[in-house]
């Protein structure tokens, strides 16, 4: 069955080898550390007026877009099952999801629910109370960074629940989970078509 599949090969990333984890974190760094350089390139080609005012104004409009992807699409009604949506519309969230890089919806529901099951306790995927940084300095500085950040480099998947494999259980979600890494790099590279500028502001 296709939702077993599914379950078997997330279930599976634990076993992936060093190398496979290095790979996986150099990624994760590229994707945090990339985007950020870049608009720290836009906002100075902003001050110096080397680019036209609808580029910002543009790429407001297509963050709001994509993020409803996350927080309409993967949070609430994927996950919390807050409301419920056509087919299309299904489609349409959980892919601006997958554009805004969130990964798969599969995965991200999975994480979110164990996240509220164990809500700042040691089983909690991003608890900023993490004891990891006990006695550091600027420990709270450092709990938080890693409530954000941080537990995506050390992330080690656990075996997804019964109300996971339930929910995600849509052609949708099951879509997207296989494709998810298409749409992250249509976004990227779709408005790189129209240049540099429209990559700037539109893409990363």
């Amino acid at each position: 069955h296709s939702t077993h599949t599914t379950f078997h090969s997330a279930e599976q990333a634990a076993a992936k080898t060093k190398s496979e984890k290095f790979r996986e974190r150099l990624g994760m760094l590229l994707i945090i550390v990339v985007p950020f350089c870049i608009a720290v390139s836009g906002a100075a080609a902003l001050t110096r007026g080397a680019v036209h005012w609808w580029y910002p104004i543009g790429a407001i409009v297509t963050a709001t877009i994509a993020n409803l992807g996350t927080t309409a699409g993967y949070h609430r009604m994927l996950t919390h099952q807050s409301f419920k949506a056509h087919p299309a519309v299904q489609y349409i969230l959980l892919i601006l999801g997958a554009v805004a890089g969130m990964d798969s919806p599969v995965k991200w529901a999975h994480d979110h629910l164990h996240h509220h099951s164990h809500s700042d306790t040691e089983h909690d995927l991003h608890s900023p109370h993490t004891p990891r940084f006990n006695g550091w300095l600027l420990q709270g500085l450092w709990q938080w960074a890693d409530a954000h950040m941080g537990w995506l480099f050390c992330y080690e998947p656990v075996r997804v629940s019964a109300k996971a494999r339930q929910i995600t259980d849509t052609a949708a979600a099951r879509f997207v989970h296989k494709t998810a890494k298409i749409w992250l790099f249509s976004g990227l590279l779709l408005p790189l078509c129209f240049g540099w500028n429209a990559f700037v502001w539109f893409g990363a």
